[in-house]
């Protein structure tokens, strides 16, 4: 593979690492993850095939909610990396730009923000749909009430990637721009979603390689 080194690891130096081993490898999972949720972003983003069009827009919101979920996960794997002397001690022998990474992912103001908003995408749009269902409630009020939001779609099939359900899309959109991201009926909308969504982006970037650099500091040379 272009671009790629590979190195093998001998699961005896993750047994003799024990406990801090455990939190290395969920750094690992974490960054498969969001590795994947931007890859798949990524390629719907480039995808322009008619027969995908009903879908791509909730392909692109669903990937970004997976990634922002991964986020919330990140943070708690964040407070056990800050918890451990050794792993902090290899931190500060860091590259500048691996410690600069770091810094920006644990700076307060912005773990905070974060951590607000995943924790809603997580809870209420991704692997829930709010219980209480006062988010979709809120949503439809002012969609209706809207000319230019009060007409969505339902795309059928005969298979099962044929069917798109373009309302609840555009319902879950209307959650995450409006009641989470808290952009107001004044702002653009687009402008807006994507100023958030690039913060997010770069929050994760910064995850990855401090998490990238760390990993293959330990490892690559037992």
């Amino acid at each position: 593979m272009l671009g790629s080194t590979t190195t093998i690891i001998d699961l005896k130096d993750l047994e003799r690492g024990l406990p801090e081993s455990v939190t290395i490898v969920k750094l690992m999972a974490i960054c498969n993850d969001f590795q994947l949720a931007n890859e798949a972003m990524a390629r719907w983003l480039d995808r322009e095939s008619r027969r995908d069009s009903h879908r791509r827009s909730g392909a692109l919101q669903y990937f970004m909610r997976l990634q922002v979920s991964h986020v919330f996960e990140a943070l708690s794997v964040l407070k056990k990396v800050e918890s451990s002397r050794g792993l902090m001690n290899e931190i500060a022998r860091l590259s500048t730009v691996g410690q600069e990474a770091f810094r920006r992912v644990t700076e307060p103001t912005a773990r905070e923000r974060f951590r607000g908003i995943a924790v809603r995408i997580r809870n209420n749009l991704t692997f829930h749909y709010e219980k209480s269902g006062r988010s979709f409630e809120k949503a439809i009020r002012d969609r209706a009430s809207r000319p230019e939001g009060r007409y969505s779609s339902i795309t059928s099939g005969t298979s099962l990637t044929g069917w798109r359900f373009r309302v609840a899309d555009d319902l879950i959109d209307s959650i995450t721009a409006r009641q989470i991201f808290g952009i107001s009926p004044e702002e653009d909308l687009r402008a807006a979603s994507d100023e958030v969504a690039t913060a997010l982006f770069e929050y994760v970037r910064d995850f990855v390689n401090f998490s990238a650099e760390l990993i293959v500091r330990l490892y690559r040379r037992t």
